[in-house]
């Protein structure tokens, strides 16, 4: 493993290497795999970033989103949604299959000024859910993130008859929607805190 390590880390290498050497590395899981990933999240290379994402399904949910939450807003959407699919979801084995494949993940950047704007969005947010569209979207949950520029957005998880109901649903939330993806598979390690 160290010599994983070593490759995945020497930035002379060529970044298909160093991205398979990190996702090998992530197979094997471990404190080695982890320091690796740590530095790697921060490449400058969109390949690596993504790599060391899925390199990193070995550690529980909560620990990945520490690692990971800067990258929500990394300017490459590979690298977004590798994220997302990493962050998102609830376990399959408790869904229907028709559930499975309407779930959703709602990237809002930079949307409110403050607590208390967001707070207010997430009430008619609710509002619009229960009473108006209350067959056709569910909100599952959201992570709330602080944005470079000091605004706060939000990664939502939803369950939809398609990616239009979540658009009409943020049309008439009057919430924005920068990125609509469907959630393929999850993998949970512990339940949300």
């Amino acid at each position: 493993m160290p010599q994983l390590a070593q490759l995945a880390a020497d930035s002379r290498t060529a970044p298909i290497w160093r991205a398979t050497a990190m996702e090998a590395l992530g197979q094997v899981g471990g404190r080695e795999a982890l320091q690796t990933a740590t530095q790697l999240l921060y490449d400058d290379d969109p390949l690596l970033r993504a790599s060391t994402v899925r390199a990193l399904d070995f550690l529980p949910l909560q620990q990945r989103f520490q690692l990971l939450d800067h990258l929500i807003a990394d300017p490459v959407t590979a690298v977004r949604m590798e994220v997302a699919a990493s962050l998102a979801g609830v376990p399959l084995d408790q869904m229907s299959p028709e559930q499975a494949a309407r779930t959703f993940v709602i990237l809002r950047r930079g949307a409110w000024e403050d607590e208390p704007e967001l707070e207010d969005a997430a009430a008619e947010s609710t509002r619009v859910a229960d009473e108006e569209m209350p067959d056709q979207v569910k909100w599952i949950r959201s992570y709330v993130i602080e944005e470079e520029d000091g605004t706060l957005g939000t990664v939502c998880i939803y369950q939809a008859e398609d990616a239009d109901a979540i658009m009409e649903h943020a049309q008439r939330a009057e919430l924005p929607a920068d990125e609509i993806l469907p959630v393929l598979n999850t993998v949970i390690v512990r339940d949300d805190p």
